[in-house]
């Protein structure tokens, strides 16, 4: 049965869209724990909540109090109570949906506590292939190799990954790589002179579409070899 308030406790309040009245709770100082906080809920906590809804009370703070525990709690529970596709209610409408549930001569309460939402889809990507497919580490080395080897490539070939690593932004790293190769072969420069002749490569042997301005003369001499 529903608990009703101690007389002078509170006033009575009335819920204007139900036009009954509704008892008002003593509530708890602030800070202070609920003394039902931690423990299982039971079917007569369900039932509490139940009557609170037949009794017309919309305000969640009041059926928290009866049932000694804390408002959140208090929400997911009561929410439980309602059918899968009302569950995500606006906190202030849980009571009343629930009130016109239980008008439902045949609303099985029991039931639809126990019923869930139907698992989400599990959406697969189309798996990428060819150019689009390879690893960052990858396309920048088949990108290095493709222009050393051109003639053999093909300028189609060797525009399609060259564009790709644009689009990912990787000409910095195929600018690394060249510099690593060009001291993995003995160039006798410094760091700063190889990174240089590595841009001026880069900006030679692919079809970068003048993308960016690269710090080399034109007419300088290279350091290196091209083939490096």
């Amino acid at each position: 049965m529903a608990e009703t308030p101690m007389p002078g406790e509170e006033p009575w309040e009335r819920d204007p869209a139900l036009g009954s009245p509704t008892p008002g709770w003593p509530r708890r100082p602030p800070g202070e724990q609920p003394p039902n906080a931690g423990q299982p809920w039971t079917d007569a906590d369900y039932e509490e909540i139940l009557a609170a809804a037949r009794e017309g009370v919309s305000d969640l703070d009041d059926v928290a109090e009866r049932l000694g525990r804390s408002r959140a709690p208090t929400l997911v529970k009561a929410r439980r109570l309602l059918p899968v596709a009302e569950r995500a209610a606006p906190a202030d409408r849980v009571l009343r949906l629930l009130r016109e549930h239980l008008g439902e001569p045949d609303y099985d309460w029991q039931r639809v506590t126990l019923e869930e939402p139907p698992p989400r889809p599990v959406i697969h990507p189309p798996a990428l292939t060819g150019v689009p497919g390879l690893e960052c580490g990858d396309l920048v080395r088949v990108c290095y190799a493709l222009a050393l080897a051109a003639e053999v490539a093909g300028e189609d070939l060797l525009s399609r990954v060259t564009r790709e690593v644009q689009r990912r932004g990787m000409l910095p790293e195929l600018v690394e790589l060249r510099v690593e190769r060009l001291f993995h072969r003995g160039a006798e420069v410094t760091w700063e002179d190889a990174r240089r002749d590595a841009a001026r490569w880069v900006h030679t042997a692919l079809p970068t579409g003048g993308q960016g301005s690269w710090p080399y003369d034109e007419d300088e001499e290279r350091l290196v070899p091209p083939d490096w």
